[in-house]
């Protein structure tokens, strides 16, 4: 057996408890707040990401499920958590409350009592929540981020969050907030990205996973936000910068990225040959919400994180913490309310509920913070062109539900059909592609100069995962470019901008429209990164649009599921307090 420890630093975190239970009554959903010794004079930060217009059109998560599966339990003895009763135990698994978990889970779930306050209230408040557990060891004493799981463990809590074998519920959202800096995608086996990737596809499930503490130096992150079909979140600061939460955080975790491109389909690369490691390649961070100066529920037990400490005195006291782990499940929680919105709005069976339509929503809609850098530049033949997609450090920008609840509900939703067609000027739609032909999607009317367009389309790297040995193997991983045409009497006039990264699952542009025309977007199969069981060279995506008239302002596991020279457990750490 191999074990390797992971890194817990988190820079610039700071942890700080409430000395007594929070009573003051005011209108803060998560509370953020200036003074980190007063937990009373708090931003509403369910206002700062745009959650409010959910909340006044009646979505509050009520008919989806959101699962937060960790190291350790969410405590539902917190006064704000007494009606968490779902648990997902890993076989193997302690099961124990614990700290980390308590915090994110109120960031996602928590609720007002009668008593308290609106500072209790999670995001999305009204979804059913589970709480699931991977850790089989908690590593240091006390106050612990470390832990260790196994093969059972997280094969247990993942997959019955996302894949129902006796038609029973699965969660719509599946909320991560930890990281393995030991295991990043281009590190010649990139074991939990390819489980967690792979389990993403199976189910298609939106997996959200903090991007890690490691920053700011380029290739930080860990797995498995390092793999392709999970949403990596990245950290925004803060509740006294101007704008509010306006940057990304020095600790957040960034890119550019290394890949590790297999050339056998072997569950473990430890040998030489077995790939080539490209370096700089991606642009891995996909999103960032608020991660500093969060105000949640705190757990003072000895169980879990807090194994070897002592109980804090009092059942209902609060934490003022930082880092990705808070960011990512403000992210999860934004992808619930867009589940609770979707299945009221379009039914069970809408496509919006699938991770890829989910991620091409989110990030399509999130707003451009300062500095943000794609990369895209107009070249000498005048097209405008990224091969990055996404910033390195902030993804597609900032969590935005308030231009998320147009991108979801607004103009045009899941075009019939799977091949493209006419659409409004602002949308989404489930496809699929193949290498016989682009689809393409023509707007209904022309598009003034002057307006931004924004465009996103993302896709699932083909990874497999045998649910009865819980080994995964590569499979493929397709190559999709998104393109904007000008059209002329029917046809295709001139490209006037494309997205065309070759080792990213994500194509994403954001320009000025030059001239008032016609406007058509291009999906194309533009080949393979690998393929090592020549399957068909077809691709399913999902991709979402808006055409505005100005800009908007901003409002572990798997070396278990791995077969050969396996690693049976790893050490892993929760990502930030």
């Amino acid at each position: 057996m191999t074990v390797i420890q992971r890194q817990t630093l988190a820079a610039g975190l700071v942890i700080l408890l409430a000395g007594a239970r929070l009573m003051a009554a005011q209108a803060d959903l998560i509370t953020s707040n200036p003074d980190p010794t007063n937990f009373t004079d708090g931003l509403n930060i369910g206002t700062i990401i745009g959650a409010d217009r959910f909340y006044a059109a009646g979505f509050n998560g009520s008919s989806a499920i959101v699962a937060n599966v960790e190291a350790g339990f969410v405590w539902n003895g917190h006064e704000s958590l007494t009606h968490l009763n779902t648990f997902i135990t890993g076989t193997g698994a302690l099961g124990q409350f614990d700290r980390h978990a308590t915090w994110v889970g109120m960031v996602i779930n928590g609720r007002p009592t009668a008593t308290g306050g609106e500072n209790q209230r999670g995001i999305a408040y009204g979804a059913t929540m589970w709480s699931g557990a991977i850790a089989t060891v908690w590593i240091g004493t006390p106050f612990t981020r470390s832990f260790d799981f196994s093969v059972n463990s997280f094969a247990d809590a993942y997959t019955a969050a996302t894949i129902s074998v006796t038609g029973a519920p699965v969660a719509d959202v599946i909320n991560s907030s930890w990281s393995d800096g030991s295991d990043p995608e281009d590190a010649r086996y990139g074991d939990y990205s390819r489980a967690v990737d792979a389990i993403a596809l199976v189910s298609a499930k939106t997996m959200c996973f903090s991007a890690g503490n490691r920053g700011p130096g380029s290739n930080s992150m860990g797995a498995p936000a390092s793999g392709f079909n999970v949403i990596a979140v990245g950290s925004l600061g803060s509740d006294v910068s101007s704008p509010l939460y306006g940057s990304v955080s020095s600790f957040s975790s960034r890119g550019p990225q290394p890949i590790f491109i297999p050339n056998i389909q072997a569950a473990d690369y430890f040998h030489a040959g077995d790939g080539t490691v490209i370096a700089n390649a991606r642009a891995a961070v996909d999103i960032c919400a608020p991660g500093e100066n969060i105000v949640s529920a705190f757990y003072g037990g000895t169980t879990g994180g807090n194994a070897g400490g002592t109980n804090t005195p009092g059942n209902n006291l609060y934490s003022n913490v930082a880092g990705t782990s808070f960011a990512t499940p403000i992210v999860s929680s934004g992808a619930t309310l867009m589940a609770d919105a979707a299945r009221q709005t379009y039914g069970n069976a809408t496509k919006a509920l699938d991770g890829r339509v989910m991620k091409a929503n989110l990030l399509n809609s999130a707003t451009k913070i300062s500095g943000w850098n794609n990369g895209q530049a107009a070249g000498t033949d005048g097209v405008i062109r990224t091969t990055q997609a996404l910033d390195y450090a902030a993804g597609a920008g900032a969590l935005d539900l308030n231009r998320g609840f147009d991108q979801l509900l607004a103009g045009t939703h899941d075009v019939a059909g799977t091949g493209g067609g006419s659409i409004d000027r602002i949308g989404w739609d489930y496809g699929i592609v193949s290498d016989a032909s682009p689809n393409d999607y023509r707007f209904t009317s022309p598009l003034p100069a002057g307006s931004t367009l924004t465009v996103t389309l993302d896709w699932f790297i083909d990874r497999s995962i045998n649910l009865s040995t819980n080994s995964t193997l590569e499979v493929s991983f397709d190559n999709l470019n998104l393109q904007v045409w000008s059209t002329s009497g029917g046809g295709l006039g001139s490209l006037i901008a494309e997205s065309v990264t070759q080792y990213n699952e994500v194509e994403h542009l954001n320009l000025t429209i030059p001239q008032t025309q016609s406007y058509l977007l291009r999906v194309l199969f533009a080949g393979e990164v690998w393929d090592l069981t020549n399957d068909a060279n077809v691709t399913t995506y999902g991709l979402a649009w808006s055409a505005t008239l100005v800009p908007e302002p901003s409002s572990a596991m798997l070396g278990m599921f791995v077969v050969g020279a396996m690693r049976r457990r790893r050490k892993c750490c929760a990502e930030g307090g």
